[in-house]
This record gives structure tokens, sequence and C-alpha cells, in this order.
């Protein structure tokens, strides 16, 4: 089921791949059982507002990250019952960085001739991105938070 981990700041003990404590962080798997994309983007949305992001800044990091989540979905879990992609956020210093991972191999050629535009609609979108791929796709992404 789709769903926000956490929606607030961090804690208590963390892994190495976990943001330091008390930084805003938002949390939110998406699963093949249940892709609640628009859940998603609303709760993603409001969180980037309640920190501050300008409503401009903050709907186009909502966009790069549905795209990915979507992709996650599409390709990484493709041939997967039950598979989960998930997004965690951080807000530090007027940035926000974002890293989503899904279970499968990366692979750049689009599967149709009008496919495989979405990495570029989110590099234009954000203001850094990165995918790597050895156990899963990892999507990190960076975005100011103010354009001002």
């Amino acid at each position: 089921m789709a769903h926000p981990e956490t929606l607030g700041s961090t804690d208590g003990a963390r892994s190495p791949s976990e943001p330091p404590a008390r930084l805003p962080v938002f949390r939110y798997t998406v699963t093949t059982e249940s892709p609640r994309l628009r859940d998603m983007r609303q709760a993603l949305g409001h969180w980037l507002a309640s920190h501050g992001a300008d409503p401009p800044v903050a709907d186009r990091v909502v966009l790069a990250c549905s795209e990915v989540v979507a992709n996650g979905l599409e390709h990484g879990c493709r041939d997967l019952l039950d598979c989960e992609v998930r997004l965690v956020a951080v807000l530090h210093d007027g940035v926000v960085d974002v890293r989503v991972e899904d279970p499968g191999r990366w692979d750049p050629s689009p599967s149709q001739p009008y496919r495989g535009h979405g990495l570029d609609l989110v590099r234009r979108l954000m203001d850094g991105v990165d995918v790597t791929s050895r156990n899963g796709t990892v999507v990190t992404m960076r975005r100011r938070v103010r354009d001002s």
C-alpha cells in the first residue's frame, strides 16, 4: 500500500544512507499493489510548502519525483508482483535532496521511439540529477527550494 512513512524530522538510529537527525525529511513508499502517485504528489507538495519552498519550485520537484517514481514502478518493478519504490527527500540549507530507489536495473535505451524523454524532463526541472544502477536503480536529484 502507498503511504508516507515519515513526515517531519528524523530521530534515533539511522543507516549510513539516511540524513542526520533534525533535518526535515519526507519518506514515501509506493508499491505495485497500490501505485497511488496522486497521494504521493499531494503529500510531497504539502511537505515542500510547509517548509517554505516557492510554489513553482515545489511544483517542479513534485513533477520530477512523480516521473522518477512512475518510471521505477513501470521499469524497475517490471515482472515483480510485490515491489516497492521508495522516495526520501531531505531539506537543508535551502536545498531539497531527493533519492528514489527501485529494485530494477537501469536501461537507458527507450522501449519505443516516442518514449525515453522522462529523464530529460527531470534534468530540466531539477538542478542536478544522477542515476546509478548496481543493486537496483537509485536516482538522486537536487533543487534549490527558492528561485529568489
